[in-house]
C-alpha cells in the first residue's frame, strides 16, 4: 500500500484534489514509476548547458536583458533557466519568478533545484499557505516524507479546507505509516465527496488502518466511490462479496460488481476473471 511515488503532474497546482496526481485507481495501474532514467540523464544534460551557457552572462544579464522575468514567466521549458536566473539576480524576492522557476525545475525533473527554490519562497512568505503546500508537493516526489510531512501540516494549519493539501498529506501519512492520521484525512476527502478519498476509507475500515476494522462501513464507502465511477471500488466489491469479507458470501452481488467493473474498463482485470476461485 505504501508504494506511492507522486507523478510529477501532481505540479499542476488547483487541479481537483490532485486528479492529476498518478493515482486514480489504486488496483488498476496505479503505482507509476518516474520517467526513463536516459530521459532523466537528457534532460540534466541539457540544463547542464543551459547553465553553462547562462553562467557566463548571469551577472549581467539584468543590465543586458530588462525583459528577462517576462521571458522567465513566458517559459515552461528549461529555456527559462537564464532568463529566471536574471530576474532573481536583479530582484532575489521575485516570488512570481521563485514559484514559476520552482515548477519548471520540478516539471523537468530537476526535483532539488525546486526543492530549493520553494524553500527560498516559504523563507520569504512564512505565512503563505500555497508556499508549504508546493513545497511539500516537491519533497514528496523526491520521496522525503518526513520532510514533507512538516510541510504539509504547516499548509493545513493555515489553510486547514484545502482539500489539495489534505489529498497530500493523505499520502505522506500513509508512507510514514501514520495511519489515523491518513484515515482523518480520508474522512475528509469522503465526505467531500472526492471518490479517491471514499475508497482510501473504504480500505481504511476493512483493514483496520487507522481505525476499527468495520466491513459493513469498508461496503458502504466502495459503494460510494464506485458510484463515481471509481472502478478498482467494484472490484473491491466482488472479491469482498465473493470472500464473505462483508459478511455472508453473496456470488450474486460478486458477479454483478465484476461485470461493471468490466464494462466500464472494457476487459477483465486479470485477477478478477470470469470463474476465478473465491
Amino acid at each position: 500500500m505504501n508504494n506511492r511515488p507522486l507523478n510529477h503532474a501532481f505540479a499542476a497546482p488547483g487541479a481537483e484534489l490532485c486528479s492529476r496526481v498518478a493515482r486514480s485507481d489504486r488496483r488498476s495501474g496505479y503505482n507509476s514509476a518516474k520517467k526513463a532514467l536516459i530521459a532523466a540523464l537528457a534532460i540534466c544534460a541539457v540544463l547542464g548547458l543551459a547553465r553553462a551557457a547562462s553562467a557566463e552572462t548571469s551577472a549581467h544579464a539584468a543590465e543586458a536583458d530588462p525583459k528577462a522575468r517576462a521571458k522567465c514567466l513566458a517559459t515552461k521549458s528549461l529555456e527559462a533557466t537564464p532568463f529566471c536566473e536574471a530576474a532573481l539576480t536583479a530582484r532575489a524576492d521575485d516570488r512570481g519568478v521563485l514559484k514559476h522557476y520552482a515548477w519548471v525545475m520540478l516539471s523537468h525533473n530537476m526535483e532539488e533545484s525546486s526543492i530549493r527554490l520553494f524553500q527560498r519562497l516559504v523563507a520569504l512568505d512564512p505565512e503563505n499557505a500555497d508556499a508549504h503546500f508546493q513545497l511539500a508537493a516537491a519533497q514528496a516526489t523526491m520521496f522525503n516524507y518526513a520532510q514533507a510531512e512538516s510541510a504539509i501540516r504547516t499548509a493545513l494549519h493555515l489553510r486547514p479546507h484545502h482539500l489539495p493539501s489534505h489529498r497530500l498529506a493523505g499520502i505522506v501519512y500513509e508512507h510514514l505509516g501514520l495511519d489515523e492520521l491518513a484515515f482523518s484525512t480520508h474522512m475528509v476527502l469522503a465526505r467531500a465527496g472526492l471518490r479517491t478519498g471514499m475508497f482510501d476509507l473504504a480500505m481504511d475500515f476493512q483493514y483496520g488502518r487507522g481505525t476499527a476494522q468495520d466491513g459493513k462501513r469498508a461496503r458502504d464507502w466502495y459503494e460510494a466511490a464506485a458510484a463515481e465511477g471509481h472502478v478498482a471500488a467494484m472490484d473491491m466489491l466482488a472479491e469482498g462479496h465473493r470472500n464473505g469479507l462483508f459478511g455472508e458470501p453473496d456470488n450474486d452481488a460478486a458477479e454483478a460488481w465484476q461485470q461493471r467493473a468490466k464494462d466500464e474498463r472494457g476487459y477483465w482485470p486479470p485477477l478478477l476473471g470470469p470463474g476465478r476461485e473465491g
